[in-house]
C-alpha cells in the first residue's frame, strides 16, 4: 500500500508541475502580445491560436488528473480508513 501512495504522489507531483510549465508558457506568450501592441488592436495568427488553444485544453486535462489523484490519494487512501469505510 505504501508503494501505491508513492506512486500517487509522484505522479500528482508530476501532474502538477506539468500544468504549472504549461501555464508560465501561456502567461509569458500573453504578456508579450501586451508588448507588442500596446494600444493597437490585433487579431491573433492562426497559429498563436491554436498554440493557445491547445495549452489550455491540455491545461484543463491535466488539473482534472490533478483532482483525480488527489482524491485518490488522500481522501480515498488516506481518509476513508480513518472513518472506518
Amino acid at each position: 500500500m505504501d508503494f501505491f501512495k508513492t506512486v500517487l504522489t509522484v505522479l500528482l507531483v508530476a501532474v502538477l508541475a506539468a500544468e504549472a510549465l504549461i501555464f508560465f508558457q501561456v502567461r509569458r506568450l500573453i504578456h508579450s502580445w501586451g508588448k507588442e501592441v500596446e494600444e493597437d488592436d490585433k487579431a491573433l495568427t492562426d497559429e498563436e491560436q491554436r498554440y493557445v488553444e491547445i495549452r489550455l485544453k491540455l491545461m484543463s486535462a491535466l488539473s482534472t488528473a490533478a483532482i483525480v489523484l488527489f482524491l485518490l490519494r488522500f481522501v480515498v487512501i488516506d481518509l476513508l480508513p480513518l472513518m472506518g469505510l
